[in-house]
């Protein structure tokens, strides 16, 4: 059951597409757009809380400074994050450290990195699965996991793909470019094989049953780094994809 559990968390968010300037090696990109940034005055200064989506659970607050051209210095002290998918939802705040510019477009709000944004640790969590509610450490230790499984594998694909042009997720949910592209370098079973690879010849050595899924662990030895192996032959990794595919995609983009 404890497995169970550990599918059923949330990993962290940290921080959406367009917070990092993208680097000299990296084809240019369309500027993304959180929607909402709202600043206001507190005891100890103005607090700033920004939306990827309007109406969003899930956001991210801090201190702010205004400069004279109106644009704000943020930084970032909580992320909330709120996720709700078939068989639950996770909720959690988690301490990031970083600092950030956020200036107003049309359309929304662009926000770039000043200095990394870092998830510290995280203060709390409570997570839904089916009829069973974790809380306490027991909940914050079980979304510290997953938050590490999904750098490594955020990590992974900046290091396959850096200096290559890789899709945006944009905002077509699970279907979405990046989605597909990932899907396929991490879970070729479910997506399909990217190309330059192919399925290896199976034999009771090549395959591997985890999450009612039969795993290729002759495709895992030739193309994913070791420390996500394991993880991804038991199924472990999908399991944590299939609750949220969009967390991949902030990591990824924070890890960039």
């Amino acid at each position: 059951m404890n497995r169970l559990y550990d599918a059923a968390v949330i990993a962290i968010a940290l921080l959406a597409a367009g917070l990092l300037a993208a680097c000299g090696s990296t084809p240019a990109r369309q500027e993304l757009l959180w929607e909402s940034a709202e600043f206001s005055p507190s005891e100890t200064g103005t607090r700033a809380t920004i939306r990827m989506v309007n109406g969003s659970k899930t956001f991210l607050e801090g201190r702010a400074e205004k400069a004279d051209d109106g644009s704000w210095t943020v930084y970032p002290e909580r992320l909330h994050w709120f996720n709700n998918w078939k068989e639950g939802w996770t909720e959690a705040d988690i301490a990031t450290t970083g600092k950030l510019a956020a200036s107003e477009r049309e359309g929304g709000w662009k926000l770039s990195s000043l200095e990394p944004v870092v998830a510290e640790y995280s203060e709390q969590a409570r997570i839904r699965f089916q009829d069973t509610r974790i809380a306490g450490d027991s909940g914050t230790a079980v979304f510290d996991r997953r938050m590490n499984r999904i750098r490594a594998a955020a990590q992974f694909l900046n290091d396959k793909f850096r200096g290559k042009s890789f899709p945006e997720f944009a905002r077509g949910g699970d279907k979405s470019a990046f989605s597909l592209a990932a899907g396929k370098t991490l879970f070729p079973e479910i997506f399909g094989y990217p190309e330059g690879t192919a399925e290896s010849p199976e034999s009771a050595e090549t395959r591997q049953r985890g999450e009612g899924i039969l795993w290729d662990t002759g495709y895992s030895a030739s193309e994913i780094p070791e420390n996500l192996r394991e993880v991804r032959d038991t199924g472990t990794l999908y399991r944590d994809w299939e609750e949220s595919s969009l967390l991949f995609y902030y990591i990824y983009e924070l890890e960039r």
